[in-house]
């Protein structure tokens, strides 16, 4: 499954908003409304979007989800219940990016302690790369390496903006 598909932000689909979300084990809902329940989320909770499907006869989306910081859960939510980020990101030809003090790129907008070592990567003073796309969210880019350029076969990352340059 990619990554790349994006992150989102739970919301309950409660008039109140107040209410928790339910992460299923699988995309449905049983009989027993509560019986593949595997955790309940909370409005405002940032997931990872692993995989996304339409079940035949379903009239809802099913997102697989993970969270960001709690890397161990997963399951799967309906389109009614996640507010996905569409945000995109500027063109970038020829921009360069220069890291001006040693700096971790991360997967995500979230402190490097708190990700898994599959989402940061500690990256040198004086370090460039090219760039395809990339945009200034709060205190952080987010930017798209050149095709073909991975990072632990990944493209996308973030970089604490006060660490680096792009020009």
């Amino acid at each position: 499954m990619s990554s790349d598909l994006g992150t989102g932000i739970l919301q309950s689909n409660a008039q109140d908003k107040a209410h928790e979300v339910n992460i299923r084990s699988n995309p449905v809902i049983p009989a027993h409304s509560q019986d593949n329940i595997v955790h309940l989320g909370h409005s405002g909770d940032r997931v990872e979007i692993l995989d996304k499907i339409h079940p035949q006869g379903d009239t809802h989306v099913w997102y697989k989800i993970r969270y960001i910081t709690q890397q161990n859960i997963e399951g799967w939510v309906r389109n009614d219940v996640i507010q996905l980020d569409h945000t995109s990101l500027t063109p970038s030809p020829q921009s360069t990016l220069t890291v001006r003090t040693n700096t971790v790129f991360v997967r995500f907008p979230e402190d490097s302690s708190k990700l898994s070592d599959d989402d940061k990567f500690s990256v040198p003073v004086g370090t460039t790369y090219k760039l395809s796309t990339y945009r200034q969210e709060n205190q952080y880019y987010h930017f798209t390496l050149t095709p073909g350029v991975l990072i632990k076969n990944k493209n996308t990352w973030y970089v604490f903006k006060d660490h680096v340059q792009i020009s």
